[in-house]
């Protein structure tokens, strides 16, 4: 018996030292860190995931916007409302429509309003009164064409005299969707208008608004400066043209004007309109750039987005590919080098008897006491470092921290270390809807360390990692969660993973 547990504990020791060979640069997830991909088998189920999105970060909706899933120009202005009215973009059609309508009728109490983009040719009469004849109002913004729709959609924004404006292509449905995150979330109208000219209602609207600026998307193949100079004579505002080489660096320019916090980020394919379509109205909520991207050359965005902490995805892998994600993550070496130590003291320390794991049970697994104190000196840490940074301290919450261990759990269970599963879904994210629990905003920081006997030096040291990470640092510092929930678990092989996970209410 003696002869057996030497033997396990020289082979553990063997194991150990290796792992610290290969921890020089400690397993800490360094990149973005959360990323939410939503996506349907078709467009009009990816729609309505990113609906039930929308729905579970409001609470609750005011109305649904609906828009024809086969065709944009319509919609192309229509997601504008979206802020106003606290309204989630469903994309239909008269044919499929049972997806769309189940989602209003098992989200959007009743009385409440539908609004309906376009006239009779898109979604048609047949479909609007059997929305009546369940218990909700509609109101149909459409005309005889894509700009007389647009005329009705700035009506019903309403925008006050003064307003800035956005001018941008009908013929493409790329400039125009890049900018309806913003436009919605400071209520900017869009006006669409063709390259070389400016349709008589829509200069119309635009000359009883003047508007104090002009924001043109796209360059010189989108809009013309004969157009630009046509609007900017008959208002005297300011303008300013985004453009780039092509749709994804005018994309980008936009979100890089824009957007100077660096928290939440999305992005869509911009070969088709659907999945921006319906983004743009979750993008819209939660103030965040929808930036687009083609799954080739996409190293400018990468720069960009890899700045950000969360990102959505609207859309499958046919749309946006894991590679392209793992890129924009900066994901690209998943391997940890192998560089060896500088010398061997860390190492030779490691063969101490002392130092050897000893278990609370024969599961390799830590003691409540041990994980109450690591857990209690980490918030004290967290919430010192918030503290000289000017921001609210966080609260231990239990529910959250049986959460973060089920996640180190798994972590050393399975050796796995990622906040995604195999579909690329945040698993954090997903835990908390199977327990109904609400929030603003979350995030999750995972490290894998080195086991240490004395739990306040192990807290210390997993928060020095966490610290020293650029990325981590944000979470821990982040003024939108005030919720924390902490969890820690060793594997048998002596390496501890630990997880903080952060909600804001």
């Amino acid at each position: 018996m003696k002869e057996g547990y030497i033997m396990n504990k020289k082979l553990l020791t063997i194991v150990l030292s290796c792992a610290l060979v290969s921890s020089i640069s400690y397993n800490v997830d360094a990149k973005i860190l959360r990323v939410n991909r939503l996506s349907g088998k078709t467009r009009y189920e990816t729609s309505e995931k990113i609906a039930k999105e929308y729905k579970m970060q409001s609470n609750e909706i005011g109305a649904v916007i609906l828009a024809l899933g086969t065709n944009y120009p319509d919609a192309l202005s229509g997601a504008v409302l979206s802020k106003k009215y606290n309204a989630p973009i469903l994309l239909t059609t008269n044919e499929n429509k049972n997806l769309a309508l189940d989602f209003i009728k098992e989200n959007l109490p009743k009385g409440k309003n539908v609004y309906i983009l376009g006239g009779n040719g898109g979604i048609n009469n047949n479909t609007e009164s059997q929305i009546k004849s369940m218990g909700y109002n509609t109101l149909r913004l459409g005309g005889s064409d894509r700009y007389h729709t647009n005329s009705e959609i700035v009506k019903n924004l309403n925008p006050k005299k003064g307003t800035p404006i956005i001018l941008a292509n009908s013929q493409g449905f790329a400039d125009a969707l890049s900018v309806s995150p913003v436009a919605s979330s400071k209520g900017y109208p869009i006006f669409l208008v063709s390259k070389d000219k400016i349709y008589d209602p829509i200069l119309s609207d635009i000359k009883k608004l003047s508007p104090s600026e002009i924001y043109v998307i796209g360059g010189q193949g989108s809009v013309s400066d004969k157009v630009v100079k046509e609007v900017a004579d008959s208002t005297k505002a300011k303008v300013t043209r985004l453009s780039g080489k092509d749709r994804y660096e005018t994309s980008l320019n936009i979100a890089r004007h824009f957007f100077n916090e660096k928290d939440n980020i999305s992005i869509a394919s911009g070969l088709g309109f659907a999945d921006a379509l319906s983004g743009s109205a979750l993008a819209s909520l939660k103030n965040e750039a929808l930036v687009l991207v083609d799954n080739n050359s996409i190293k400018t965005q990468s720069k960009f987005i890899e700045e950000f902490t969360n990102l959505d995805i609207f859309g499958g892998t046919g749309s946006v590919s894991e590679n392209t994600v793992n890129i924009l993550k900066g994901d690209t070496i998943k391997s940890q080098p192998s560089t060896k130590p500088d010398s061997t003291t860390k190492s030779d320390n490691i063969n101490k008897e002392e130092n050897i794991i000893k278990p609370s049970n024969n599961n390799n697994s830590l003691s409540d006491a041990y994980k109450n104190e690591v857990t209690n000196k980490m918030l004290q840490l967290v919430n010192e470092l918030r503290a000289s940074k000017g921001v609210k301290p966080l609260s231990i919450i239990p529910i959250l921290n049986n959460e973060a261990e089920k996640r180190s759990q798994h972590m050393a269970k399975t050796g796995e270390f990622s906040h995604n599963d195999t579909n690329g879904n945040f698993i954090f994210k997903d835990e908390l809807a199977k327990i109904n629990y609400t929030y603003r905003s979350i995030g999750e920081n995972i490290a894998q360390n080195m086991y240490t006997k004395d739990p306040q030096k192990q807290a210390e040291a997993l928060f020095t990692q966490w610290k020293n990470s650029p990325g981590h640092y944000k979470n821990m510092v982040n003024k939108d969660f005030n919720q924390l929930g902490f969890g820690i678990e060793v594997n048998s092989q002596g390496l501890t993973y630990a997880t903080q996970v952060f909600v804001g209410k």
